[in-house]
């Protein structure tokens, strides 16, 4: 919200829950000098990047100290979760940064910073319209970082699905880097604006959103130096690859039922359901998920 009570264009309190599947496998890193890597002989293109509209720093301030306002005003007690004078101190290292215009890209990136200290699943500073703006870009031709990942129980980042078909990446490759960019970079730089209460929680939030992430803090070089180790040999291999040119099902802009909602049953005893969203678009969709669930948890004398 802005200072006058108004919502604010730039950025959104997100409410909303963001939950993720886990994998676990894990593996020691390759013995030096046993692998052999070649990288490509060509540089990648520039990246490019949607930076929006500048932002003067008194308005940027005003914005600030609106979300602030708001998040008091919204949350009864924010202290329930999160340490007051750790939140109080970081907002106040990004309010004094404020003293140069930035673009609405630059201003998100310096702004998400307070998400970690929120630490709430329910409540961030995020990217207005994030996947309305990454469908638009790949409407226009532009290119996303080609695999989607997920975190293994031991942190390390694996592949989940790849955007081409490929046989020299697989699903659970541990990802080395990519353009460049290490594993252990790309998750520093992503936590740090990740939004949730728990470590997994962040983790899972970060991989569902591990496209929107690379393209506003790295930008699209249309094609993409992935570079993968597998779990079995244990040695890595690069491959340059056509970015994607369809935006994950979790990130697009309408996604559907049966990205949103799941159910199963686990060693025959547990009923588990994944909501990962409440669009009243998607009432009547939930309702007939909520009937199948139960009536098959209630068949198998689920409690």
């Amino acid at each position: 919200m802005s200072a006058n009570g108004r919502p604010l264009k730039r950025f959104l309190l997100l409410l909303g829950l963001s939950l993720a599947a886990m994998t676990s496998t894990s593996s020691s890193p390759a013995i030096a000098g046993q692998c052999n890597i070649a990288s490509p002989a060509s540089p990648l293109p520039a990246a490019k990047f949607d930076d929006g509209p500048m932002i003067a720093p008194s308005v940027l301030v005003i914005d600030f100290d609106g979300w602030i306002s708001g998040m008091r005003q919204l949350n009864p007690d924010l202290s329930i979760r999160a340490n007051i004078p750790e939140l109080d101190a970081e907002a106040a290292r990004i309010r004094a940064e404020l003293t140069k215009p930035m673009s609405r890209r630059e201003a998100w990136i310096h702004f998400a910073r307070l998400n970690p200290y929120l630490r709430d699943a329910h409540a961030g500073i995020q990217m207005p319209n994030y996947r309305m703006a990454l469908e638009a870009h790949v409407k226009n031709g532009g290119r996303i970082v080609p695999i989607e990942v997920r975190f293994a129980k031991d942190g390390s980042l694996r592949v989940f699905t790849v955007a081409s078909d490929t046989a020299e990446i697989k699903q659970s490759d541990i990802v080395v880097s990519i353009n460049g960019y290490s594993t252990d970079r790309m998750i520093a730089d992503m936590m740090s604006l990740a939004i949730g209460e728990t470590t997994g929680v962040q983790r899972a939030w970060v991989a569902r959103r591990f496209a929107m992430l690379f393209w506003y803090l790295y930008g699209d070089t249309g094609q993409y130096d992935v570079v993968v180790r597998s779990p079995v040999t244990e040695c890595p291999h690069e491959i340059r690859m056509m970015g994607g040119a369809v935006v994950p099902e979790a990130q697009q802009d309408s996604p559907t039922a049966q990205e949103l909602f799941d159910w199963r049953i686990l060693d025959n005893t547990i009923g588990y359901l994944r909501v990962d969203g409440f669009d009243p678009d998607k009432k009547e969709a939930f309702d007939k998920f909520t009937q199948s669930a139960f009536a098959a948890f209630k068949a198998q004398n689920i409690r």
